[in-house]
């Protein structure tokens, strides 16, 4: 039983791998898109952040296949999607052809395949369940320097189309060990009269603080792995050789913050204080690029930021479970918090290179507008973790109380049944 749950941890691995891991090292199509389709670094940030929105709004009709026990028809739906949309886009020439498959296909494809898949982790572990998903969620960084690391080698000699088809390939090969190794639980009879969503959540203002603080969090999330590439070559006029190796180090030490923060969460302090703690470690790093003016500065904001970034990334299912998550309905109430948050993930990055843009090619103004937002996802989602405190003690405290009372009410009534005196009464008479 051990090594079918380990088994999946390894297929949550795969999915974020084939998902998020190539999400994330959009970076690279950042830098050589608006010369090939000829548009501006603002539209081009569109094809990158849509199938981050899209895989938000999908993981409500994945996460409702799961609960209703279609786990398998998901993924595979999913799978074939990502294929299609990735191989067709390697053939694609304009703007609109390349969005509409890059974006949206392939976006539609990992909504569909990587939900069920960190469900099936979720489902198989009790005790250490953060961890597990954490292990999984490995896949982003991994990925993205695969993805990364072919990219480089690829594109400058052959050009993108080439290096898509590669990327077609992988999927093809992980997608196939997914689908066979997956083992999802059958779905249970509450699991199937459950909605969609279960918007009674926000109902309990600590899950509305948290929300809140998500939003502000993925204002400015994506914005900072998307122009890594780009403010190295434009700010910095370093070689096209060197573009990219920053964002290898912003995955390379997100591994170590996939790992180790979210055990430290486990252990010691709690998702819900963890994600908070890495919001603000993302905002002093991003304001802390602001004096970035060489490559090496750059290189060592990369590796901090990312180990944060990757961390924070990795604890976000585990925080929002933490304020909304009931055994019951798993897959729907997983989707809740993503959906919700799904517009600020959309805008972001388009956002900050609109920004860029409109100041002329400076990136200040969007540093800071980016490192401000995370102040108040800070501010937002430490409020929830206070308000999250507050009713624990409470309902602590009442717990204290109803025990004080049962042990002095069994406590009389015990004196009287076993034929004992009652003291107080003998006294006073």
């Amino acid at each position: 039983m051990r090594s079918i749950a380990c088994l999946q941890v390894f297929v949550g691995f795969l999915a974020a791998i084939n998902s998020f891991g190539f999400l994330t090292s959009f970076g690279v199509f950042q830098i050589y898109y608006p010369e090939l389709l000829g548009t501006s670094d603002s539209n081009v940030s569109w094809i990158g952040s849509t199938p981050i929105f899209v895989v938000s709004v999908v993981s409500i009709i994945s996460g409702r296949l799961v609960d209703t026990g279609h786990f398998r028809v998901a993924v595979i739906v999913g799978a074939c999607l990502q294929v299609v949309g990735v191989f067709c886009a390697s053939a694609a020439k304009g703007y609109w052809t390349v969005f509409i498959t890059q974006a949206i296909i392939m976006g539609l494809g990992n909504g569909l395949a990587y939900t069920p898949c960190i469900w099936v982790v979720a489902t198989h572990f009790e005790r250490r369940k953060m961890l597990a998903i954490a292990i999984s969620s490995t896949g982003v960084p991994v990925g993205a320097l695969m993805f990364i690391g072919v990219s480089k080698e690829l594109i400058p000699s052959h050009g993108i189309g080439p290096y898509l088809r590669v990327i077609g390939y992988i999927l093809i090969a992980t997608n196939v060990f997914i689908i066979a190794a997956a083992r999802p639980f059958e779905a249970s009879e509450k699991s199937l009269n459950n909605g969609l969503v279960d918007f009674a959540a926000f109902k309990r203002l600590d899950f509305a603080l948290f929300v809140a603080g998500a939003c502000f969090n993925f204002l400015s999330s994506y914005f900072v792995p998307f122009y890594i590439p780009s403010f190295d070559k434009d700010a910095l006029h370093q070689s096209t050789s060197s573009h990219l190796n920053a964002l290898l180090l912003f995955n390379a030490f997100g591994i170590a913050g996939c790992i180790l923060m979210p055990w430290f969460a486990d252990q010691i302090l709690g998702p819900l204080p963890a994600f908070t703690i890495c919001i603000l470690f993302n905002a002093s790093a991003t304001f802390s690029w602001l004096i970035v003016d060489s490559e090496g500065p750059l290189w060592v904001f990369a590796a901090y930021y990312g180990f944060f970034w990757h961390a924070k990334r990795a604890l976000f299912i585990s925080a929002s479970a933490s304020v909304i998550l009931k055994r019951n309905g798993l897959g729907a109430r997983m989707a809740v918090c993503t959906v919700v948050t799904s517009v600020p993930m959309l805008v972001a990055a388009p956002i900050g290179g609109a920004i860029i843009e409109g100041f002329g090619g400076e990136y200040a103004v969007a540093q800071l507008y980016a490192g401000t937002m995370y102040v108040i996802a800070a501010g937002l989602v430490g409020a929830a973790w206070f308000v999250q405190d507050m009713k624990r003690a409470a309902n602590d405290r009442q717990k204290i109380g109803v025990r004080r009372f049962l042990m002095r009410t069994f406590s009389r009534e015990g004196g009287s049944r076993d034929g004992s005196p009652d003291l107080r009464r003998t006294t006073s008479a």
